[in-house]
């Protein structure tokens, strides 16, 4: 996620500190408006530094190899796509998690583990001036929020390890597939 970060504020001229910035942002931007909405403060990443110290190492290889890898098309759009699609996953998966361990109810958990892997890119989109991919025909937050379903499924009948695994994998296979075949929701479209 903090590589879409920095690969989007490339594209819109950032410097390089206003990449970070915007790495940042979009890798933990979910999961705080999630702690905001759920009332879990202080947010995560102001009591666990793990999340700060993923993202600057991330985006300082970002930053110095991001001419290779800013191109819109072909082969490294695509595996920015798939990176990616291992972020909703993983993202999704804690947010449904972290609203479940918080008590809220299931059809909530499923809601905020959606916020936690779409928001942060919506928040850079926002930012760029761009509006947000994930509101557009991709199918990226309908798997997200099958994901927190299935997710939440599971937890009824399996181990978090077993049902993790299983979303993971829903998840990433599901978003390669779509990716793999451009598969996308119908536009609305004013006639």
């Amino acid at each position: 996620m903090a590589a879409t970060g920095v690969i989007q504020a490339y594209r819109h001229n950032f410097d390089p500190l206003g990449a970070g910035v915007l790495a940042l942002i979009t890798a933990v931007g979910g999961g705080t408006l999630r702690d905001l909405l759920l009332g879990a403060t202080p947010v995560f990443w102001i009591t666990d530094l793990i999340y700060i110290g993923t993202v600057v190492p991330v985006s300082v290889f970002c930053v110095l190899f991001a001419r290779r890898l800013r191109a819109g098309h072909g082969r490294r759009a695509y595996l920015l796509n798939y990176i990616d699609a291992i972020g909703l996953a993983l993202f999704t998966i804690l947010g449904v998690q972290k609203s479940i361990d918080l008590g809220v109810h299931a059809v909530i958990a499923i809601l905020m583990g959606a916020v936690t892997g779409i928001a942060g890119g919506m928040i850079r989109d926002i930012l760029c001036g761009e509006p947000p991919v994930v509101l557009r025909a991709d199918l990226y937050t309908t798997l997200s929020l099958l994901g927190g379903g299935l997710l939440v499924v599971l937890l009824q009948y399996l181990s978090f390890d077993v049902s993790s695994l299983i979303t993971f994998l829903f998840i990433v296979s599901s978003r390669f597939w779509v990716i793999y075949r451009g598969i996308n929701l119908p536009s609305l479209k004013i006639p």
